[in-house]
């Protein structure tokens, strides 16, 4: 049987359509994540990391470890993807990651709309492209992570908040006391995009009341594009339409019952 043809099965059972986008009072909205991937300069030097730390300094003062192995600050830093700066600006809650192969901005503090964290964005890879002065940009993502709380319980049905939920055998247990899965959807109409669901139970934390209960829903919309010119309008269109896409994914992916409690 053909991978596809074994998938679909996981497409069919989720159920719900794309409805009308919808701003919430309590939005479930923690974390937006872009990450641009490129095509690095084959004289990709020592004195680009300094010129590439230097401009991300400007707006993002504070280095950081980019991952679980501590970091010098100012120092590149090894990661999967090669050697890596990680730096943090606190009041505004935006951290930046770079190598020579990819660029990650995550912005934590949802005060704003896509048109504000938009420019925001903007600045930030225009810092890392003019200094690192990529080959060319060969995909963008965007990632909406959003952390869903439920009321105390005995618990949930998942199904009655989520179009995609797992599925047990009620032969193993009826209960459930934590999951995560990942589904991967290209698009057949879009080609070059690809959707990823992410779903985790969520630990709880000091807001949350006892008996709760809290899951990480994590949407993200990869665009591949093969764009030479770092800046060239084509990559924010390619964003624009990735926050539409994800916006959709989490309509699509939310039940009405969900929407009451974000409302």
């Amino acid at each position: 049987m053909r991978a596809g043809r074994f998938l679909e099965s996981l497409v069919v059972s989720t159920r719900g359509n794309v409805t009308a986008r919808r701003k919430y009072s309590r939005s479930p909205l923690v974390e937006v994540i872009l990450t641009w991937s490129v095509r690095s300069r084959d004289d990709f030097s020592d004195r680009d990391w300094r010129a590439l730390d230097d401009a991300l300094a400007v707006m993002c003062p504070v280095a950081k470890s980019p991952g679980p192995t501590a970091a010098l600050p100012g120092q590149a830093q090894k990661d999967d993807i090669g050697p890596c700066i990680a730096r943090f600006d606190e009041a505004q809650q935006i951290s930046v990651s770079a190598s020579k192969t990819r660029f990650v901005l995550s912005h934590t503090k949802i005060l704003y709309p896509w048109a504000d964290i938009r420019p925001i964005a903007k600045r930030a890879w225009t810092a890392y492209a003019s200094a690192s002065r990529p080959a060319a940009v060969t995909s963008i993502s965007l990632r909406l992570v959003n952390r869903l709380k439920f009321p105390a319980s005995d618990g949930i049905a998942l199904a009655d908040y989520l179009n995609i939920v797992p599925r047990a055998s009620p032969s193993l247990s009826p209960i459930v006391s934590g999951y995560a899965f990942e589904i991967r959807m290209p698009q057949p109409h879009e080609p070059g995009t690809l959707v990823i669901v992410r779903q985790a139970t969520a630990p709880l934390d000091a807001s949350d009341h006892h008996g709760s209960g809290a899951i990480i829903l994590d949407l993200e919309v990869l665009r591949r594009i093969d764009e030479p010119q770092w800046d060239s309008e084509t990559i924010w269109t390619a964003f624009d339409a990735a926050q539409r896409k994800a916006t959709d994914v989490f309509e699509a992916t939310i039940t009405d019952r969900l929407r009451e409690l974000i409302a």
